[in-house]
């Protein structure tokens, strides 16, 4: 998934055995500002933010963040879909 912002960038992250995807979420200089993974309570991915606590978000960093999480969250579904219509072979 590749989706330009104009202040903060999604890199995705070695998920391991992971059957969902996590995403380092940066500030444009590379800072880490949290994580956007699979949160299995709420069946749905979500931003977790760093630990550090002097972040600050615009309304427009949160905007970027909620049009992530919804672009992930159409991808998922659609690959769910995807492999329920898949027949096994015989």
């Amino acid at each position: 998934m590749t989706m330009v912002y104009k202040y903060i960038r999604f890199v995705e992250m070695d998920a391991g055995a992971r059957k969902t995807k996590i995403w380092r979420c940066e500030s444009e200089d590379g800072f880490c500002l949290g994580e956007v993974r699979w949160y299995g309570p709420w069946r749905k991915y979500c931003f977790m933010p760093a630990s550090e606590s002097r972040l600050v978000f615009c309304a427009q960093c949160l905007a970027d963040i909620n049009a992530f999480l919804e672009q992930a969250m159409h991808e998922h579904k659609t690959l769910k879909k995807q492999r329920i219509q898949i027949p096994e072979p015989a």
